[in-house]
């Protein structure tokens, strides 16, 4: 509508103006018109000014946060966030640095709502959803943490960390071959990331791999030499492999670059009473049970050292507090079992051995104690059933063998018997035991000359054996007669 049509409106029905008239109207309206442009565009420009001015005062409130935070402030780095959220409240950074300081408090359901407020108005800010996964995870979220992890991905398809942080989770909830491959694209993407090697290196070890957990290890700990952590994992796995001094100088290394987990104490515990340091094991598990009075093995372990040491009382108060603090490990009663055997207590140590192998039913030293307290109540084949379930379960002990020799002994199947005896010597060659028992089946089975010849190989390795030597001296009457 043009500004004549809106005089010639106004003005119906009250006669018709000159045209002079007209055109000063008109040269009004237009005046009128470029001043309310003019105030549209200095009010626009008045805004504009009024929200710089709130983003450098919120971005200064931040890096003033950002300062205490890192000086440990973390009280003080909250407050500053939070100003610069009032100052402007659509600040993605903000939020994200507020959530960082409450991720720092460990105060994880907070931090991942602003985590989630940051992400509201910065809906491809990867870090906001990387951290809300961390957040999420430590809150037992485990879905929401790994659906944030692959956001990140989907964002950023490059990002090392959340491929680290997809490995750990999906090694947490045991889906060891999708952790590897997730570790493999963190490595990929960030080569020279020492927690991603660690977190490889302990995928490996869990699937076995233990030359594959070494190698990742030893690149954790060339990228960051003091990385307590990768030393206390490469431990475990020399542990695994049987290699207890190098387990025990790991372990060491963990200790001294502040590794503070009890477990570590243990481990080299572990090592050391397998190294024959008994002494050094006791001390280890002493500090392990002091940084954490209710662990459980800790006790159970210790009460072993103990009954080696003859100290069977002793041992016996820390398999009975094992046991309290935890009545499912399977451990403590076969152990207590054991003790309760020795002193002949043989209906206890019955119910103790039932017990530790209903708890754990591939428990080989349970099925073996309780083929010993069926042995000494005479029930041969019960007892020969238990030793042969121990052997199942592991056919490398040489004592198993051996007992069960002794119960087929009992019960007069001396083939039997000859061939158990014969496993526990290629087992163990040195046992001179074995060639003892050996010989006294192959004497009730009537061939003196093999009971001559395992007496003989017995006195050989234990020439001091009084019972050895009877043994041989009445072989060789017989042989006379």
């Amino acid at each position: 509508m043009r500004c004549g049509d809106i005089m010639d409106e106004r003005h119906a029905g009250h006669g018709e103006l000159p045209n002079g008239r007209n055109q000063m109207n008109c040269n009004c309206i237009r005046r009128f018109s470029k001043i309310c442009r003019v105030s549209v565009l200095l009010i626009g420009a008045s805004t504009a000014a009024s929200t710089a001015i709130a983003q450098v005062e919120a971005t200064n409130f931040c890096k003033a946060g950002n300062a205490k935070l890192k000086a440990g402030d973390v009280d003080g780095a909250i407050a500053d966030y939070t100003e610069a959220i009032r100052i402007k409240p659509d600040y993605t950074y903000a939020y994200f640095d507020r959530g960082n300081a409450k991720r720092a408090q460990r105060n994880w359901d907070e931090a991942a709502t602003d985590y989630t407020k940051a992400i509201q108005f910065g809906p491809d800010f990867a870090p906001a959803y990387l951290y809300r996964g961390v957040s999420r995870w430590e809150e037992k979220d485990l879905d929401g943490a790994s659906a944030d992890f692959n956001k990140v991905i989907e964002i950023q398809a490059t990002n090392a960390l959340a491929y680290r942080y997809i490995g750990a989770l999906k090694h947490q909830s045991g889906d060891l071959a999708g952790a590897l491959a997730a570790f493999d694209e963190s490595i990929k993407y960030n080569p020279n990331d020492a927690a991603a090697y660690h977190g490889r290196g302990d995928v490996k070890k869990d699937m076995q791999d233990f030359d594959g957990a070494l190698a990742d290890l030893k690149k954790a700990i060339e990228l960051a030499p003091k990385y307590g952590s990768a030393y206390a994992e490469r431990g475990e796995v020399e542990n695994d492999k049987s290699d207890w001094g190098e387990a025990v100088i790991d372990d060491t290394k963990a200790i001294q670059f502040g590794s503070g987990d009890p477990t570590i104490y243990y481990n080299r515990a572990i090592a050391e009473a397998e190294n024959g340091d008994a002494d050094a094991a006791m001390n280890d598990y002493n500090k392990a049970i002091q940084m954490a009075p209710d662990f459980a093995q800790a006790y159970n372990n210790r009460g072993i050292l103990k009954k080696n040491k003859g100290d069977l009382d002793g041992a016996l108060a820390d398999y009975n507090k094992a046991i309290e603090i935890d009545p499912t490990l399977a451990e403590p009663y076969a152990t207590r079992g054991n003790i309760e055997k020795n002193r002949g207590d043989l209906d206890h140590a019955l119910a103790d051995f039932n017990t530790s192998i209903r708890l754990d039913p591939n428990s080989d030293p349970a099925y073996n104690g309780r083929g010993s307290v069926e042995r000494s109540k005479g029930d041969f084949k019960a007892a020969i059933a238990d030793y042969s379930k121990a052997i199942e379960i592991n056919p490398e002990h040489e004592d198993y063998y051996f007992n069960r020799g002794n119960a087929e002994k009992d019960n007069k199947d001396f083939d039997d018997a000859i061939d158990d005896f014969s496993k526990a010597i290629q087992l163990n060659a040195q046992d001179a035991e074995s060639f003892k028992c050996r010989g006294d089946a192959k004497d009730l089975k009537g061939d003196l000359n093999g009971a001559l010849a395992d007496y003989n190989q017995a006195c050989s390795l234990d020439p001091q054996n009084n019972d050895f030597n009877a043994a041989l001296a009445k072989a060789k009457a017989q042989l006379n007669k």
